[in-house]
């Protein structure tokens, strides 16, 4: 009989994005996601805002959406064909990893 092992809760990565970031208050917007994209995992080297929306609508992040704080990773729920946007108001320049999973 075969060992348990205890395994840690996981998604599948399906694509992962690094969005640069200029800063100077521009919503930078990541592509459309995939198919089978049902959550995205985000982390940003630049504190600032994240919105998610319908492609046709071209999300643009603004201040006062969902707060991202630097170097943390949060996971959020989406659907197929949506798109996000980031907006930091610093005037250093950074990335976001925005990583697709099923």
């Amino acid at each position: 009989m075969g060992s348990f092992i205890d395994r840690q809760h996981s998604s599948r990565i399906l694509k992962a994005q690094s969005i640069a970031l200029t800063g100077n208050a521009s919503s930078t917007p990541s592509t459309d996601f995939s198919q089978h994209t049902f959550q995205v995992r985000i982390a940003s080297t630049l504190s600032g805002w994240f919105r998610v929306g319908d492609n046709q609508s071209d999300p643009t992040a603004v201040i006062g959406d969902l707060y991202v704080p630097a170097n943390t990773i949060d996971y959020i729920t989406v659907s197929p064909g949506q798109r996000a946007a980031f907006i930091s108001t610093t005037t250093t320049t950074g990335y976001l990893s925005l990583v697709e999973m099923t």
